[in-house]
């Protein structure tokens, strides 16, 4: 039997004075439930070249806010029927009603008329569906050009939202879940920054705080103004968690972000100003990883992630950060950021099959690392920046 550990937290590699892990589950494969569902709620579909889909997402702890990876919330692939001739994957957590759209003088329909989660036995979390558009004719620009994922964020508009209550989801025969809410209010924010070069990317990510003192996915605005408004989800508490970040890709994969954490409340100004410095670090060979030392109040968080297959279609994969259950080990430590290096555990053969990111998790005073079982309340309200860097 494989044991899995899913990224709800994080597994320590190791123990010293130096290390410590956080927030760890650990379940096996046999108790993860796939359990499938359907988004309704849906109105005024047409071939009006908008592709209309929706992504069905756990709310997140505020330690998942903190674990900003690319493809998080990605569920594994699935196939959707285009056309009626060929199939696309999608990630399973994605839900897309049947539409036409034309490609040339060609109609074309397709549809993935549900959704798939995988839940853990015994754990409990809300569900979020958010309906989303974009243009079909950039999608396919996109498509044929191989443009980075992040080129998608400024095209995504969100329109309706789904929240269910709390379950343990692996229990549900079914997952039904109705586009009922608009949008809510309005967080006001000005970021002052430079420039973006080559393929880099800004946005805002908003999170929302649910009944359960919890995070639901609300909105995100890619390459935002400098300054302007972005709303929420209509319902829900009016307390939110604002990530302003920078993505910076190569080829098609995101290698490195920095980026602000602010609280904020409805009709309030948030101000971010520029950005964090880049987080310099590199893996020198398999078995070590060096980083210019930080004296900045924070941690670092060193995390060993296994490569997995990425849906292709619409090239989504990389757009959201955060934490999705996918049957796939992660494993995560922290160290004290002044210490510039640290061993990796891996040789040439395991460092084939696995990514390696190192995060910078800066905040805004001096706090004890986190730990496992201990009230960490003190780290998780001083957290105000994060630096991420993929070394492979």
């Amino acid at each position: 039997m494989r044991k899995i550990t899913l990224n709800l937290g994080a597994l320590a590699l190791a123990s010293s004075a130096a290390v410590s892990s956080l927030w760890s589950q650990e379940w096996t494969q046999e108790s993860l439930v796939k359990v499938d569902g359907v988004v309704t709620g849906f109105s005024g579909l047409k071939t009006d070249n908008v592709v209309d889909g929706a992504v069905v997402l756990p709310s997140l702890s505020t330690e998942d806010l903190f674990q900003f990876q690319v493809d998080q919330f990605m569920g594994p692939p699935e196939k959707m029927s285009v056309a009626g001739f060929f199939s696309a994957d999608v990630p399973s957590n994605f839900h897309f009603p049947k539409q036409r759209e034309k490609y040339g003088f060609f109609p074309v329909s397709f549809g993935k008329e549900h959704f798939s989660i995988y839940a853990a036995k015994g754990s409990k979390n809300e569900l979020i569906a958010a309906w989303f558009q974009l243009p079909w004719d950039k999608m396919l620009d996109m498509d044929s050009n191989k443009a980075p994922p992040t080129d998608m964020l400024p095209l995504l508009k969100f329109k309706k939202y789904s929240v269910v209550e709390e379950q343990d989801w692996s229990a549900a025969s079914n997952i039904s879940l109705k586009l009922d809410r608009g949008a809510g209010s309005e967080v006001y924010f000005s970021w002052e920054r430079s420039a973006l070069q080559g393929k880099d990317m800004d946005a805002l990510f908003l999170f929302q705080s649910t009944k359960t003192n919890r995070w639901a996915f609300a909105n995100l605005l890619g390459k935002p103004a400098l300054s302007g408004t972005i709303t929420g989800i209509s319902g829900l508490e009016e307390n939110f968690k604002m990530l302003f970040m920078r993505t910076h890709v190569t080829g098609q994969d995101v290698s490195a972000a920095e980026g602000w954490i602010r609280s904020a409340h409805s009709a309030e100004l948030v101000v971010a100003q520029s950005l964090p410095p880049s987080l310099e670090a590199t893996l020198v060979n398999p078995e070590n990883i060096s980083w210019s030392p930080i004296e900045s109040p924070g941690w670092i968080s060193f995390v060993i992630a296994p490569n997995a297959p990425k849906p292709s279609l619409f090239r989504i994969d990389g757009i959201f950060g955060g934490a999705f259950a996918t049957m796939a080990e992660q494993k995560q430590i922290w160290l004290d950021p002044r210490l510039g290096t640290t061993q990796t555990g891996l040789n040439e053969n395991t460092l084939k099959d696995v990514s390696v990111m190192l995060a910078f998790i800066g905040t805004k005073e001096e706090v004890a690392m986190p730990e496992q079982g201990a009230d960490n309340s003190a780290f998780i309200n001083a957290v105000s920046e994060i630096r991420m860097k993929k070394l492979k």
